[in-house]
Order: structure tokens, then sequence, then C-alpha cells
């Protein structure tokens, strides 16, 4: 699906930049308390070179630590 929006390792970059984007800018759908921490649910628009499509992006906050982490990017 990446490769159909024009991510490829030549674009990797901008496609961290698109995820840490929809992180940014979008709202939170879901936020579920797990053992090890806060997964959080956002949903977005992923714009690639090449085109765009809906995803979603789920992110964990670990207990005790302040930096939150992707754990998956999906289509919606």
């Amino acid at each position: 699906m990446f490769a159909a929006l024009g991510f490829d390792e030549s674009t990797a970059a901008a496609f961290i930049a698109e995820l840490r984007r929809i992180a940014l800018a979008g709202e939170v759908a879901e936020v579920e308390d797990m053992e090890f921490g806060q997964k959080y649910t956002v949903p977005g628009e992923l714009q690639g070179p090449a085109g765009s499509a809906q995803v979603l992006t789920v992110w964990i906050q670990l207990t005790g630590q302040a930096e939150v982490r992707l754990v998956t990017v999906r289509p919606r």
C-alpha cells in the first residue's frame, strides 16, 4: 500500500514526517490502558508523493516514559 502512494527507501524521511504530522495534527480516536502503558489510535490521511490514503496510526506511551512510540500504521 505504501509503495502505491510513492513511498520507498528513498522517501523514508517523507514517510516518517507524514506519520509525525498525523500524530500531531490528528485527533485521538481511542485511548486504551494496557499493562505497559497507554495506547493511542489516531486516524489520518497519509499523503505520499503519488497519492493519499486514509490510515490508522497506533502509538504507545510506556508507563513512566515521556516519549510516544509508533506501533503500527495500516489502511483504514
